[in-house]
């Protein structure tokens, strides 16, 4: 009798209990949900295959950079651009596209050299639509190449006024007036303010009292900023702040 009770405690301390076969089940079942989040994760985080996309596969990867670019997610857009830019494309004009879209990202980052960069890879018949001319004038007064700046913002305003393009105008005497302040052109940069601020008082008001103030002449940034302060909150408060001066 004693050797069978030895052989049954023997034989269910070499045997698992149905506690331990449920602990390991979890066990197993906790790994695999973990190996499949971090998939997830990795997914979705992770920069596309380093192979070159086919054209539908870039057409699908460009349509996704410019929802990240719309959404705020400037770096997952930057790095999908970059991507897509390896891939092959059906229409060349989406290669544009995505070159237009990644330049005008990298001036918002900051990132004005690399823009400039992008920007002279567009055709010259992309690159000098007034918009997009704008945006190549704003990448180079940014990354300071300030004599290219100057020739491209005259050329840009050489078209817009042989074509009558009247919207873009200010547009392009602001950049005249930016640059030319930033050259340490004063003179220059009064006289492109001053025809900024006519066409466009409201968008100019602000930067134009600043480069009058620079140059003591507060009573003209008055003038300015009083005939936008009614509907420009930082004009009025640069007004307010000039006229707590004696």
């Amino acid at each position: 009798m004693e050797s069978a009770s030895s052989t049954d405690r023997d034989t269910a301390a070499s045997t698992p209990s149905a506690w331990d076969g449920f602990g390991t089940v979890w066990g197993i079942t906790f790994a695999l949900l973990a190996l499949m989040a971090a998939g997830v994760w990795w997914h979705q985080s992770s920069p596309l295959p380093q192979r070159v996309l086919d054209e539908a596969s870039t057409e699908g990867a460009l349509r996704h950079a410019l929802h990240m670019d719309r959404v705020g997610n400037q770096e997952r857009a930057l790095q999908l651009y970059r991507q897509v830019l390896a891939g092959r494309f059906a229409d060349p004009e989406r290669e544009h596209d995505c070159l237009q879209a990644m330049a005008a990202l990298l001036v918002r980052m900051g990132r004005s050299h690399e823009a400039v960069a992008v920007y002279s890879r567009l055709p010259e018949s992309r690159r000098n639509q007034p918009d997009i001319w704008l945006l190549y004038v704003t990448a180079l007064t940014e990354a300071h190449r300030l004599e290219d700046a100057e020739q491209q913002a005259q050329a840009c305003r050489e078209m817009v006024e042989a074509k009558d393009l009247a919207a873009y105008r200010g547009q392009v005497y602001r950049a005249l007036m930016r640059i030319a302040h930033l050259d340490r052109r004063e003179a220059d940069a009064v006289t492109h303010g001053r025809i900024a601020f006519e066409l466009e008082p409201l968008e100019t008001a602000y930067d134009f009292a600043v480069i009058l103030i620079t140059q003591d002449r507060e009573d003209e940034a008055r003038d300015v900023l009083a005939a936008v302060a009614d509907a420009h909150s930082e004009a009025a408060g640069l007004l307010h702040t000039l006229e707590s001066f004696p």
